[in-house]
């Protein structure tokens, strides 16, 4: 029987650890990057990871999965598959960001999420703010989101910090961050 990988084997292999001097989008520095859309071209190790997840989520009933566009439209894809493997089809569709940062569901697909079980599907969890207003969205729609599953769980967020009954991520692992006045890379003139 052929051992199976962990999450952080499989994204370690793929190069969606990324060492150096990094500017997060939080404006914060740090040595590590999760370079996810490294991983996303390779559908079988997606599917892997996703199948992990799915592990973890199979006794709560979902009916359908939401990514956040972008990263995480091929993670909705492939958790549903994955969840639909054992038992009932699983639903897979997206919701896209609005101008005031809220997200919204294209088309008629709010529709699918009305009064059903929903899980999230994302790539990377840092501080859970997109999470929270993707559930508020499945909310707003009349659905019942259930479970949040994450490849990376990269700022230690527990389910309440998501407003998800469940949260389960491939790697639950902290990367350290700093403010640029704090940060001994800079101190250190390491080029960003």
């Amino acid at each position: 029987m052929e051992e199976q990988l962990t999450g952080m084997e499989i994204l370690g292999q793929l190069g969606v650890i990324l060492d150096g001097h990094f500017v997060y989008t939080s404006g914060r520095h740090g040595a590590n990057y999760v370079a996810k859309t490294n991983a996303l071209p390779d559908v079988m190790a997606v599917h892997e990871l996703c199948g992990m997840l799915a592990d973890k989520m199979r006794d709560c009933g979902i009916d359908v999965v939401v990514g956040p566009s972008m990263g995480a439209i091929t993670l909705a894809h492939a958790l549903a598959f994955e969840l639909s493997t054992v038992g009932k089809s699983v639903k897979a569709v997206r919701v896209d960001k609005q101008d005031d940062g809220s997200f919204a569901f294209p088309y008629d697909w709010a529709e699918l999420v009305d009064d059903k079980k929903v899980a999230v599907a994302e790539d990377v969890l840092t501080t859970g703010k997109t999470t929270r207003l993707v559930v508020d969205c499945i909310l707003n729609a009349g659905g019942m989101p259930v479970a949040v599953g994450a490849l990376w769980n990269r700022g230690g967020l527990s389910a309440e910090e998501v407003a998800s009954p469940l949260l389960v991520s491939t790697v639950n692992m902290q990367l350290d961050s700093f403010a640029a006045d704090e940060c001994s890379l800079c101190a250190d003139k390491v080029p960003v």
